[in-house]
């Protein structure tokens, strides 16, 4: 938006890279980024990544916590999750149109598999509801809307898979609390999003929606599958606490 572009204009991004006497990059992806973009030097830079609450966790199915948020977002009971505004960054047109081919080509115990998306309108997101409003499978399709943060933990164990087919992020903290929750992830193959994600979950172009909806068959077709990824789900979230970032920025040039 017209906003959105004086804010960046006004904050002058490139003026305070170059000023800066140390940056702080939260991925590989974005301090390639900033050398690329902003021509600054990379031994001003410093990568240490985020992390997540200890919030996001793995829960019983059957707790009283999530069927309370199963009947406050009248969720079906089984379905794919994908959460984040709803903006053509995140490129959820591309998961609307590999669902359609998913849901018409699934047979059996698939075609029980409902697609929600939670977050709350972004720019440029009419052309979206739109074709969600003409989807042919517009009634297995739920929008959320704005999610509270306390239910989003909830909201990861009820889902089956996790899809953000985003064209970009920084760093990409809903996938990462979706592994930490258990949960299988299909994600983007681009930016910092493969560094999140490592070896525990599916990386598709996302320019391509056939290869979101092969991982999709792939992932809720075959249980010793989907049950090894939930494995090293966990284990990857594990990299990212808390705890480590702000021992590593100790550690660092910045907490001298």
């Amino acid at each position: 938006s017209w906003k959105q572009r004086l804010w960046h204009y006004l904050v002058n991004l490139r003026g305070l890279l170059r000023r800066a006497d140390r940056i702080l990059a939260v991925s590989q992806s974005t301090a390639s980024d900033i050398i690329d973009r902003y021509q600054v030097s990379k031994e001003k830079i410093e990568i240490i990544y985020s992390g997540i609450g200890e919030q996001n966790q793995v829960q019983d199915r059957n707790s009283l916590e999530l069927i309370e948020v199963q009947k406050k977002y009248q969720l079906p009971y089984r379905f794919i999750l994908s959460l984040g505004t709803l903006e053509p960054r995140k490129n959820l047109i591309s998961l609307l149109r590999a669902f359609e081919v998913f849901h018409r080509s699934a047979v059996g115990e698939l075609l029980k598999y409902d697609l929600v998306i939670a977050g709350v309108p972004g720019w440029k997101c009419q052309e979206f509801l739109q074709a969600v409003r003409t989807s042919p499978v517009r009634h297995h399709i739920h929008l959320l809307g704005f999610v509270d943060e306390h239910d989003k933990p909830a909201l990861y164990n009820l889902a089956s898979v996790f899809v953000y087919p985003s064209f970009y992020e920084g760093f990409g903290f809903p996938p990462l609390e979706a592994l930490a929750c258990g949960l299988p992830v299909i994600t983007s193959h681009s930016s910092s999003l493969p560094e999140i994600i490592g070896q525990a979950g599916i990386l598709i172009d996302p320019y391509r929606p056939d290869e979101i909806r092969e991982a999709l068959y792939q992932i809720l077709s075959d249980k010793s599958y989907r049950e090894s990824l939930q494995g090293k789900a966990i284990q990857q979230a594990k990299k990212f606490s808390w705890e480590r970032t702000s021992a590593e920025l100790l550690q660092s040039e910045f907490g001298m």
